[in-house]
């Protein structure tokens, strides 16, 4: 085990442990319900950018389990780039920078500076809270770097377990407004209780696979 918490076992399997592995091991039931609702609307030929964050993970592994057609998936998170990387069908393409080990994933000035060539049919990205006012996150290098995806994106996807409705993280991300969906294994309830404003954005719950994808958006540059 290294001193950032990660191993390689002998079947080749990244292992992670520490901060990173805790919050992977919380609501990993209501995690893949989110991601398998995410894979199946995820179009073949599709370029789409996964996120850091342990609910992108997860759909990172249904994603090679399920293997639906070609894509061409860009990240900046080591343990996505490393299940990813040997599935067929699926180019992987990992952002460069300095390591920030906390998240598992590459991130500095030449992580943006990779990114900004990229315009992505999808991005899926984590989040550490959402309230009425929008999407709340730990970090604020991690914050800066999503909304650079948010702008080099034409479909924005929150992908956000039930256990983040109502909470608040250090900082705030982004306004829902710059989203195109909200999926959630979330009650109904707790999403009215978390005063989540359903007008201003598509909800998907992921304890029921949606009749149709929604329509593709546009590029934006985000107003935070």
């Amino acid at each position: 085990m290294t001193a950032s918490g990660t191993s390689v076992d002998d079947s080749g399997k990244l292992v992670v442990a520490g901060h990173y592995a805790r919050r992977a091991d919380a609501a990993v039931p209501n995690k893949r319900r989110i991601a398998e609702v995410a894979v199946s609307s995820i179009p073949a030929g599709s370029l789409i950018f996964l996120d850091a964050g342990t609910t992108i993970f997860t759909l990172a592994e249904v994603l090679a389990q399920k293997r639906p057609g070609p894509l061409c998936v860009v990240t900046h998170s080591l343990r996505v780039a490393y299940l990813l990387g040997s599935v067929e069908e699926i180019e992987v393409r990992m952002l460069g920078g300095r390591l920030m080990a906390d998240e598992m994933c590459l991130l500095s000035s030449e992580t943006l500076d990779a990114l900004s060539t990229y315009r992505f049919d999808m991005a899926f990205l984590s989040g550490g809270g959402m309230t009425q006012k929008g999407v709340w996150n730990s970090d604020e290098r991690l914050i800066l770097f999503q909304r650079s995806v948010i702008a080099r994106s034409l479909e924005v996807w929150f992908c956000l377990d039930r256990l983040k409705a109502g909470k608040e993280s250090a900082a705030f991300l982004a306004p829902w407004s710059v989203a195109d969906v909200l999926l959630t294994d979330a009650t109904p309830t707790a999403l009215a209780k978390a005063r989540i404003p359903s007008r201003d954005i598509k909800i998907m719950n992921a304890r029921s696979k949606p009749a149709a994808r929604p329509a593709r958006g546009v590029s934006r540059h985000a107003v935070y």
